[in-house]
């Protein structure tokens, strides 16, 4: 891009920026500011051989800590990046160990309860069975008894004599029983 000499550069600029206000302004070079170490001398034409190349080495080793600094600062951001992104997955690792860990117990409290239940079942089961048999025992007890006290009401009768007993049956209605002496 190329400025006429003669015009000021604003308004060849035709707008206000940084190298228009009082801070950066090529016709007032000597408020230009400068990192620390690095000082422009105000006579650019006062220059021989070698105070030229005294500023050139002066001017070099700047730039060569500066580019070492941009170094460290590189290597400095890329571990900030790096730490970041360990930071972050390692947040990602606890919230899904957490996960894990709330999920585990979830599942060892459904195994526990169903572990419950099976008992619970089991015992029911027991005691169902136990009430069943014990039922079936009482009624064949029953049953038995039945038999017994009409057994003995039978022999209660045979004993009054043999006839009366043999009358009493009722069965013995219709076909007597005849005793041989």
């Amino acid at each position: 891009m190329a400025f006429l000499l003669a015009k000021r550069l604003e308004t060849q600029l035709q707008t206000k920026s940084r190298l228009t206000d009082d801070s950066f302004n090529p016709s007032n070079l000597e408020n230009l500011q400068l990192p620390p170490g690095v000082k422009l001398p105000t006579d650019w034409l006062g220059f021989d051989e070698q105070s030229a190349d005294q500023f050139v080495d002066q001017m070099t080793a700047e730039a060569e800590k500066r580019s070492q600094g941009i170094r460290a600062a590189d290597s400095a951001i890329a571990l900030l990046k790096v730490d970041t992104e360990l930071v972050k997955r390692m947040k990602k690792l606890i919230d899904l160990a957490a996960k894990n860990e709330i999920a585990r117990e979830e599942a060892f409290a459904q195994f526990q309860e169903l572990q419950h239940k099976l008992k619970v079942v089991r015992a029911k089961a027991g005691i169902g069975l136990a009430a069943g048999i014990e039922k079936e025992n009482v009624g064949f007890a029953a049953y038995r008894r039945q038999l017994q006290e009409g057994l003995r009401r039978v022999t209660n009768l045979a004993t009054g004599g043999t006839h009366e007993g043999a009358l009493s049956l009722s069965s013995a209605k219709e076909n007597p029983i005849k005793l041989v002496s």
